[in-house]
C-alpha cells in the first residue's frame, strides 16, 4: 500500500509541474502576440536591375550605396500592446524561392547604417518604427518571380540594461516582381 501511495503522489507531482510549465509557455506565447510587425507596403516589389541611390541618416550624414539585383525595399513598424519594454538587438531575413525546380534559400543579416543603435528599445503600448527604407538586395534568382521572406526579429523582453526574457519572432511577407 505504501508503494502504491507514493506511486501516487510522484504521479500528483509530475502532473502539477507540467501544468505549471504549459502556464508558463502559454504566458510567453501570450505575451509574444501583443507584438505585431507591420511591412510597408505589405507586398514589396522586387526589382532585377542593379541601382544607386544615397541614404541619409538621423545625423545627416549620407552614404552613397549600390544595389545588385534583384533587390526590393521596405519598411516596417513594431507595434508593442504589452505592458513590457522590449529590446530589439538584432534583425535577420531568410528568402526563398523556386529555381530550375528547386527551393533555394537565403540567410541574411540587416547591417544597421551608422548613427543608428545597434539596439532599440521600444516601450511599453507603443508603435515604433526603427529603420526606414530597408533594402533586401541580393536575392536568389528566381523562375516563380516570387519571393517569401522571413523576418527574424532577436532580442529581450525588458530594458537595455534589465534583460527579463528573450524574444525571437518570425513574422512573413511575399514579394513579387
Amino acid at each position: 500500500m505504501k508503494l502504491n501511495e507514493l506511486f501516487q503522489a510522484l504521479r500528483l507531482a509530475a502532473l502539477g509541474l507540467l501544468s505549471l510549465s504549459l502556464l508558463s509557455c502559454g504566458d510567453e506565447d501570450a505575451l509574444s502576440k501583443q507584438i505585431k510587425v507591420s511591412i510597408s507596403p505589405a507586398s514589396p516589389i522586387v526589382i532585377n536591375a542593379g541601382w544607386t541611390t544615397t541614404i541619409t541618416d538621423e545625423e545627416g550624414n549620407e552614404t552613397e550605396v549600390s544595389f545588385a539585383g534583384p533587390w526590393l525595399k521596405f519598411n516596417y513598424s513594431i507595434d508593442n500592446q504589452s505592458d513590457r519594454y522590449l529590446t530589439i538587438a538584432g534583425i535577420g531575413a531568410k528568402v526563398r524561392t523556386f529555381r530550375f525546380g528547386r527551393e533555394v534559400v537565403e540567410e541574411f543579416t540587416f547591417q544597421l547604417p551608422s548613427g543608428i543603435p545597434r539596439h532599440a528599445v521600444i516601450s511599453p503600448k507603443t508603435t515604433e518604427t526603427l529603420i526606414r527604407d530597408m533594402f533586401l538586395y541580393g536575392l536568389p534568382a528566381s523562375d516563380s518571380n516570387s519571393w517569401s521572406v522571413e523576418l527574424i526579429f532577436e532580442g529581450w523582453y525588458g530594458t537595455y540594461q534589465e534583460p527579463e526574457k528573450s524574444y525571437r519572432r518570425s513574422f512573413f511577407f511575399n514579394a513579387n516582381n
